[in-house]
């Protein structure tokens, strides 16, 4: 098993995409800087990506992707967002979002499984971890996709974006 990459991709409305975490790929280690994802596996993240649509303010979408026996492993994810200043200075608040589930359909080939884990009465999960998750496995480009969709990031990934108390957001590094 090989770990490729931490990556993310901001969006407001507008979905605008932008350089991979700064921070994901220091953590990772020399071997995933050298690693490059290939061009199809990179622009189908970025199509999916643009699929998260926040319901206020600016949002961060990151994911994590693997090769593992001739298929990619990818989870996406909102990241968290700081708050900075106020009463809420330094809290970490997941980021509320819809998804285009329809338009997901479109970035498969094929699918062979469509499904949605939920975990709400699970004793050995701890309570930090998603209840909740969308995993499709299905053809991407001639290549074997395993995605999973999130609803909150890792908390080792740390906040996505900081939010001021005027209003403004800022991305974290």
């Amino acid at each position: 098993m090989t770990k490729l990459r931490s990556g993310a991709t901001t969006l407001a409305h507008s979905h605008l995409v932008i350089r991979h975490l700064i921070k994901g790929l220091q953590t990772r280690g020399r071997e995933a800087l050298e690693i490059r994802l290939p061009d199809s596996i990179q622009d189908f993240v970025n199509s999916v990506a643009d699929l998260f649509e926040p319901f206020r303010g600016e949002a961060r979408v990151g994911f994590e992707c693997t090769f593992i026996e001739d298929s990619w492993e990818i989870s996406m994810f909102l990241g968290a967002t700081e708050i900075v200043g106020g009463p809420l200075d330094g809290r970490q608040m997941p980021q509320n979002f819809r998804f285009n589930l329809q338009g997901l359909f479109d970035q498969f080939d094929s699918i062979q499984s469509f499904l949605w884990n939920a975990m709400p009465d699970n004793p050995l999960l701890d309570d930090s971890l998603p209840m909740s998750l969308v995993v499709v496995e299905g053809v991407v480009r001639g290549q074997t996709v395993r995605l999973q969709l999130h609803p909150s990031a890792p908390e080792e990934i740390g906040p996505a974006v900081r939010e001021y108390p005027d209003g403004s957001y800022e991305l974290s590094e």
